[in-house]
C-alpha cells in the first residue's frame, strides 16, 4: 500500500520537504554536511542552506546524485527529494535511443511536429499486457495520471511496435480522457507513430487522467515479456501481465538503468497461479522488463 494517495499533488515543494525532513532528524546543517563529506559527497553548508530555504535547488548532475545520499542519511524513502523537484530539474533520457533503429520513428514524429520530449510528468502509471487473446491477438492496456509542465499542452506523441515486419501494424484505441489525432506507419517497421490529443489544452500544473489500448497480431514466438520505458522517476508504477491461457511457471521484473550499465532484479515469482502484478513507488528512470517462462524453460539475463 502506498503511504499517501499518489493522485493528490504533493502540497510542498523541494525546499519545504527538505526542511521538514531535516527538522525531524537529529542532524543540523553542519552535521549533515559533515556526514556527506564522510561519504565522499562534497556540498557546502551554504548550498544546503540555500536548498533548505528555497533560495536555490539542486540542478547539476553531482547535486542530483547527492540527493540519494541525503535521503539515506535522513531516513527518507528512495526518491522523496528527487521527485519533489520540478520535472525540468529531474534527469531525463529518451527511450527512443534504446531502439536498435530509432531514426525512422524520430523522422516520422518530426514530420508530425512532435518529439519525445513532451511537457508532461507521469504521476501514476498502470501498464498491463494481455497474452493469448482469441483470434491470435495481444493487447496492452495503459492508464496514466499526468501533470502538465507547461501552459497550453494539448497533444503528445506515442510510438507502438507490433510483433514483426510483415504483420499488420498495431492498432491504437483511445479511451477515457484522450483522443487520437494523426496516425502514421513507420517505414520498414511493424510500428506506428500516433498523435494523442487532450479534449482541451491543459494549464500549467493541471492533472489529466487518460486510458488507451494497443492491439497487435501475435507471431509464432510465445509472448513472454513486457517492457516499459520510464523517462524520469514516477511516483507510482503498476506493471503486470494477464494470461488468457495457461499462466507461466515463473516470472521476474528487471530494471535497466538508462545508460544500460546496470540490470537489477526488482521482483520474482515462482509457481505462479495466474496473472502477475507489481507496484513500485518512486520508480526510477530506465527500462522495466517483466519476463515469464513456462516449466522447463530457463530465463535469459539480457
Amino acid at each position: 500500500m502506498l503511504p499517501h494517495d499518489p493522485t493528490t499533488p504533493v502540497p510542498h515543494g523541494f525546499a519545504e520537504i527538505f526542511a521538514e525532513a531535516l527538522g525531524a532528524s537529529t542532524f543540523t546543517l553542519v552535521q549533515l554536511q559533515q556526514e556527506l563529506a564522510r561519504r565522499k559527497v562534497m556540498l557546502s553548508v551554504a548550498t544546503l542552506s540555500y536548498w533548505q530555504t528555497g533560495r536555490s535547488q539542486p540542478a547539476r548532475a553531482g547535486s542530483l546524485r547527492a540527493l540519494g545520499v541525503i535521503e539515506e542519511i535522513l531516513g527518507l524513502p528512495n526518491g522523496t527529494l528527487l521527485s519533489a523537484l520540478p520535472r525540468s530539474a529531474q534527469p531525463a533520457w529518451s527511450p527512443i535511443t534504446a531502439l536498435e533503429d530509432h531514426e525512422p520513428a524520430s523522422q516520422v514524429l518530426e514530420s508530425m511536429g512532435l518529439g519525445f520530449n513532451n511537457p508532461l510528468s507521469n504521476i501514476v502509471l498502470a501498464d498491463f499486457t494481455h497474452c493469448g487473446l482469441p483470434g491470435g491477438l495481444e493487447r496492452q492496456a495503459v492508464r496514466r495520471l499526468v501533470c502538465a509542465d507547461a501552459e497550453g499542452v494539448r497533444r503528445f506523441p506515442g510510438v507502438f511496435h507490433g510483433a514483426e515486419p510483415g504483420l499488420h501494424p498495431p492498432r491504437v484505441v483511445p479511451g477515457t480522457g484522450i483522443q487520437l489525432g494523426e496516425v502514421i506507419e513507420i517505414p520498414g517497421q511493424c510500428a506506428v507513430a500516433v498523435e494523442f490529443l487532450f479534449p482541451h489544452p491543459l494549464s500549467l500544473g493541471e492533472l489529466a487522467w487518460y486510458e488507451y489500448t494497443v492491439e497487435w497480431e501475435a507471431d509464432d514466438d510465445p509472448h513472454n515479456y513486457h517492457s516499459l520505458a520510464l523517462t524520469t522517476q514516477v511516483k507510482a508504477v503498476t506493471m503486470g501481465a494477464i494470461f488468457h491461457e495457461d499462466p507461466p511457471a515463473a516470472a521476474r521484473l528487471l530494471h535497466t538503468t538508462p545508460d544500460g550499465s546496470t540490470i537489477s532484479q526488482l521482483a520474482s515469482w515462482g509457481q505462479t497461479k495466474g496473472d502477475i502484478q507489481f507496484t513500485l513507488r518512486n520508480a526510477p528512470p530506465g527500462i522495466m522488463d517483466l519476463e515469464w517462462w513456462a516449466a522447463g524453460s530457463d530465463p535469459v539475463w539480457s
